[in-house]
């Protein structure tokens, strides 16, 4: 299943870095993070999430 993802992608220091806006829960940073980086994707070194937090 394709999903639409919000992002950022930046290159600090010639580390290519995703930066995802869009939310998911922890439990799914991992296989999202496996699919950015992916050759055939957008392909990247690193890839963060954005989180916001309430207090």
């Amino acid at each position: 299943m394709k999903q639409e993802v919000n992002f950022i992608k930046c290159n600090p220091t010639q580390n290519m870095t995703i930066l995802v806006k869009t939310n998911y829960s922890v439990e799914e940073y991992k296989h999202v993070a496996s699919k950015i980086m992916s050759y055939d994707s957008v392909h990247a070194e690193q890839v963060g999430f954005y989180r916001k937090t309430y207090k």
